[in-house]
């Protein structure tokens, strides 16, 4: 599950703290909102299909207005996910 490798909550903390309404990332990254709301809910196995071309295209739409802290975290779980 999707779950296992990347934490939704985290994702939707990257988000907000980026100062993104679930509306206009889901516009950026060329998704619904319900779709995206479904991925920060782990709801609906949604997130199940993503591959990490959409992550890499989450980051890219957040990261300029990430904190340090969400930079080293996002960093942690890419590690994370490919066993590093």
């Amino acid at each position: 599950m999707f779950s296992d490798r990347f934490d939704p909550l985290e994702l939707k903390r990257i988000r907000k703290e980026s100062g993104y309404t679930q509306q206009a990332l889901a516009d950026k990254l060329g998704i619904t909102r319900t779709t995206l709301s479904k991925i920060e809910n782990d709801k609906g196995n949604a997130a199940a299909t993503l591959e990490m071309n959409f992550i890499k295209a989450w980051w890219q739409v957040c990261h300029q207005k990430s904190s340090e802290s969400a930079k080293k975290r996002f960093t942690q779980y890419i590690t994370s996910f490919f066993g590093l």
